[in-house]
């Protein structure tokens, strides 16, 4: 929600849904004293069609030797070399395609049961998601 997600339309009955699931996991610290209980929100995106709902898939990555080749370039300089990880990395892409998906269980709004979600950022479990 604070992502802003998606938008709760009426349901466009021309276009297809796609489903959701919630995945639960246990979080333990060292001494297996459980530290915090997490829930992620998974889109079914095995009911995806290709060229209908995804075009594309491949996601970009690296190889070592490149990355090698730009550490050795940072060090020949004297550049500064930071790291960057985003932790969320596959919520923040934006989509370029319409999709539809039925409200999570547990937020469905009142008043607003037949609205369906549309997806203004990937989720996990759609086609997209990677390249995103």
């Amino acid at each position: 929600m604070k992502n802003k997600t998606w938008d709760l339309i009426p349901y466009p009955n021309e276009k297809k849904l796609i489903g959701n699931k919630w995945i639960y996991k246990v979080k333990f610290n060292s001494i297996e004293d459980i530290e915090k209980y997490k829930a992620r929100l998974v889109a079914k995106g095995f009911a995806q069609k290709y060229s209908i709902d995804y075009e594309k898939t491949f996601a970009p990555v690296a190889k070592m030797p490149t990355v090698r080749i730009i550490l050795a370039l940072f060090v020949a300089q004297g550049w500064k070399c930071f790291q960057l990880d985003v932790k969320s990395a596959f919520l923040n892409g934006d989509l370029d395609v319409e999709i539809f998906m039925n409200q999570p269980e547990g937020f469905i709004v009142k008043g607003k049961e037949s609205f369906v979600c549309k997806l203004k950022k990937s989720l996990y479990g759609l086609k997209q998601a990677p390249r995103a």
